[in-house]
């Protein structure tokens, strides 16, 4: 609490007697030292903060991996574990390069689950490639979705895969949001990146790389269980399940929206 008046000058509770230059020179050094006071008070108060929120992510890690499964295969932490992430204007090509050159390394068979399957004209003839090579090429869409149009540009793509000779896989009961693929029964990849325009191109995303066949069987596994609450896409299902409005809507999306969804 600073009054300055002629010679004499109030510092906070103490009164000062002088000219006016030793007067402006305590209130300047008063002024200061509340400053520095208020900076270190904000110091002080950031450091509980970030020691508050070390402490809740250490319990949040620490239940984390209290509840994960233990691995019981036979190669349990004996993998080969890599990651790949993407983030915009600095490795904005790498997880669409690792997929399309995984499913153009197969040689035996391909399963993938991915809720939003707009493709990239890459990943279509990577996929339509491989079937001519001879693999089995299977994918699994749910028949519900959570945003609009999206979904109609993946039926339609499903559907010009599963008449290129891919088996498609309608899951049925729910929102399948699984993003996994396996590769010849010998190493997959499990993340968040979508087969979609904005997740290979826009988003920031994150994949793990699984070189390990006990891991990939598991998934395989996983892979047919989920199919008795599916159904294998034909031409007569297609044509029952997809009305004509649907179909023109899918065409519409996949030729002039997918870089978009």
């Amino acid at each position: 609490n600073l009054e300055l008046t002629g010679d004499v000058s109030a510092v906070g509770n103490h009164r000062v007697h002088g000219d006016k230059e030793m007067v402006s020179y305590l209130l300047v050094r008063h002024t200061l030292n509340q400053r520095n006071d208020y900076i270190l008070l904000s110091i002080a108060q950031l450091l509980i903060a970030v020691r508050s929120l070390i402490d809740m992510l250490e319990i949040e890690q620490d239940y984390l991996v209290e509840n994960l499964k233990p691995d019981t295969t036979a190669t349990a932490y004996h993998k080969t574990v890599g990651i790949i992430n993407r983030e915009p204007h600095i490795t904005k090509d790498i997880i669409r390069y690792f997929y399309v050159n995984a499913i153009n390394d197969a040689q035996d068979s391909i399963k993938l689950i991915s809720p939003y399957f707009t493709l990239s004209p890459k990943l279509k003839k990577a996929l339509k490639r491989a079937v001519k090579r001879g693999v089995k090429v299977e994918i699994m869409l749910s028949t519900r979705s959570d945003i609009p149009l999206t979904p109609d540009c993946g039926f339609y793509n499903a559907h010009k895969l599963m008449k290129a000779g891919c088996h498609v896989w309608m899951y049925t009961p729910g929102f399948h949001h699984t993003k996994i693929i396996m590769v010849d029964g010998k190493f997959c990849t499990v993340g968040s990146a979508n087969l979609n325009a904005r997740s290979l191109r826009w988003d920031y995303e994150e994949n793990a790389v699984i070189v390990d066949s006990c891991t990939t069987h598991q998934l395989d596994r996983l892979f047919d269980r989920e199919k008795k609450d599916s159904f294998l896409l034909n031409e007569q299902n297609w044509r029952e399940w997809r009305t004509g409005w649907q179909r023109f809507r899918g065409w519409f999306a996949a030729k002039f929206l997918t870089p978009f969804l």
